[in-house]
C-alpha cells in the first residue's frame, strides 16, 4: 500500500495532496486500503453515503 507524499511535493508543477481519509479496520479489506483526498471525499460522500468514524 502506498503512503501519502509529503505536502510539499510537487509532480508536473502541481503540489500533491497529502491529507485525506482511509478505510478503517471494519472495512473487508482491512485499515487503510483505500484513501481518498477531501476534495474527491466530499464529491462523493453523499452518492457512496461515505461517512467519516469518530477519530
Amino acid at each position: 500500500m502506498a503512503r501519502p507524499a509529503e505536502p510539499s511535493t510537487e509532480a508536473g508543477g502541481e503540489t500533491v495532496l497529502a491529507e485525506g481519509y482511509t478505510t478503517t479496520a471494519e472495512h473487508p479489506k482491512g485499515a487503510d486500503y483505500y484513501w481518498i483526498c477531501e476534495p474527491c471525499f466530499n464529491d462523493f460522500k453523499d452518492r457512496f453515503e461515505w461517512d467519516v468514524a469518530p477519530g
